[in-house]
């Protein structure tokens, strides 16, 4: 049974218990401290309720425990602060829960009460409820001393996988549903969508998805219909008439290089150190002649990158010239190293030997210590039960922490237009229809659908709808958009 007791007069009862054991006893000695501090605090067994839904549509709640020590509580001793960076599991019963609490020098541990200013002596067999923000104090062996501290543990208020597309509703519905083309980027969690009628090309951009305005393009002396977008190192970068260009937000552009060899800008990779200095810093492009091109100054000067065969075979003639899409990845255990992807179709030509069925992936490990070139990544040869099918109007972008693909009409295969999306952990060489991660109801796409990761973990796709007025969805996995929890030091 837990007892009750105020803290004053626990606290002398502590003083008063340790001055007797010291004057019965002539052979012991007892010391008491003055310093007080918690040195740990781990959890015991948590109860967790889930509802899962069953294959009848109806759900069901089952119970289970699991050890609370598998979710380390840290002490932030500046803040005086008890918290668990990666919180509880949905469900979790923190209402009633051991604890086994350290302190320095044996300190005694009270926790405040919920509901009136008096103290309850801890005991580590008594449950305690930690489903709101707790005091808890501490005193020295003195009875001198005391600290106080704020306990506050995070459970997860929704499931990790979880994922909800939102229709948003534009003003621009018509001028989606007129583009033949479009490829949309996202830059600071703002998305930019260049775009193409049978008359003009536009660039459009948009915080949300809802509001969309036209870009000025000052400085651009066309936008034409081959116009090309990228974004590296918090910039934007356009290629239009054999002209690179950059900016920082759409309106205003800097002409960087004239270059009429260059085709198509895919995108860069820019990674610092841990004393935020760029170490590297590539923007790549595809050639006219079918080359991949690097540049390590910025876009002013060009040269051929090592496109290296694959298991001896020169696969140079794998290259993706239609459709191509570059997907980047920066390594989240090393500073410095990062994956760049290259997913496109070779162009159809009709012709009865061109028989491939699957789209084409190029793979190319950005080290700065190391550089490597780039190589074919046979997806057919691998694993023909998770390939990508070649499809017309293929586009791709990088989301939770993989390749998310969607296509349109396919070619020599029997996949069905803009029918799901496909799912790729591993750069590229499998994909898979991600559970959970499944079209919208009421999503519809006639022509063309696009989509796009916006870095701040929210996917956009985008559509021209059924032909009379376009779509914008925006959908997010709940894990994606979720924050560590704040800490004084990293």
């Amino acid at each position: 049974m837990t007892s009750k007791v105020f803290f004053c007069g626990a606290a002398m009862a502590l003083a008063g218990m340790l001055a007797s054991c010291i004057g019965s006893s002539s052979s012991s000695t007892y010391t008491t401290y003055d310093d007080v501090a918690i040195t740990s605090f781990t959890l015991g067994k948590v109860k967790c309720v889930r509802t899962v839904t069953k294959s009848d549509g109806t759900d069901s709640t089952y119970t289970y425990t699991y050890s609370g020590s598998l979710f380390p509580v840290h002490i932030d001793q500046f803040r005086s602060l008890l918290y668990n960076e990666d919180s509880l599991s949905v469900g979790s019963d923190l209402s009633r829960v051991l604890v086994t609490i350290g302190t320095h020098n044996g300190g005694a541990v009270w926790f405040k009460n919920i509901d009136d200013d008096g103290y309850t002596y801890y005991s580590s067999t008594d449950s305690v409820d930690l489903s709101q923000e707790r005091i808890l104090r501490v005193s020295s062996t003195d009875g001198e001393h005391t600290r106080d501290y704020r306990v506050n543990l995070a459970v997860h208020k929704e499931y990790a996988d979880s994922f909800t597309w939102d229709k948003q509703t534009v003003s621009i519905a018509a001028r989606l549903a007129s583009f033949k083309k479009m490829t949309p980027k996202a830059l600071d969690g703002v998305v930019y969508l260049l775009a193409s009628d049978d008359a003009n090309t536009v660039m459009l951009r948009s915080a949300d998805g809802k509001e969309w305005s036209d870009c000025q393009m000052s400085g651009v002396a066309s936008l034409d219909a081959d116009a090309s977008l990228a974004v590296c190192d918090g910039s934007l970068w356009l290629l239009s008439g054999g002209i690179l260009y950059t900016s920082g937000d759409g309106d205003a552009w800097t002409l960087v290089a004239e270059n009429a060899e260059l085709a198509q800008i895919l995108g860069g990779c820019a990674y610092r150190n841990d004393e935020d200095e760029l170490i590297v810093n590539e923007l790549y492009a595809l050639s006219k002649e079918g080359k991949i091109m690097r540049s390590v100054d910025d876009g002013a000067t060009w040269a051929e990158d090592d496109m290296g065969d694959n298991n001896y075979y020169d696969n140079t003639s794998k290259l993706p010239t239609a459709d191509v899409n570059f997907v980047v990845a920066e390594s989240k255990l090393y500073s410095g190293v990062g994956s760049a992807t290259i997913v496109g179709n070779i162009e159809y030509t009709g012709a009865e030997d061109d028989a491939l069925a699957t789209a084409v992936v190029w793979n190319k490990t950005v080290d700065a210590e190391s550089p490597q070139g780039w190589f074919f990544t046979n997806t057919a040869w691998n694993n023909r039960k998770y390939i990508l099918p070649r499809m017309e109007k293929l586009a791709a972008t990088y989301y939770a922490d993989g390749i998310v693909a969607i296509g349109g009409n396919p070619i020599n295969n029997s996949a069905v237009a803009f029918s799901q999306l496909y799912y790729s952990p591993d750069h590229g060489a499998t994909w898979h229809k991600q559970e959970g991660m499944g079209l919208p109801e009421g999503f519809a796409a006639k022509n063309i659908a696009t989509v796009v990761g916006d870095g701040n973990g929210f996917i956009y796709i985008i559509t021209d709808g059924d032909g009379n007025e376009g779509q914008v969805w925006k959908g997010r996995k709940n894990s994606e958009t979720w924050t560590d929890y704040p800490k004084l030091y990293q």
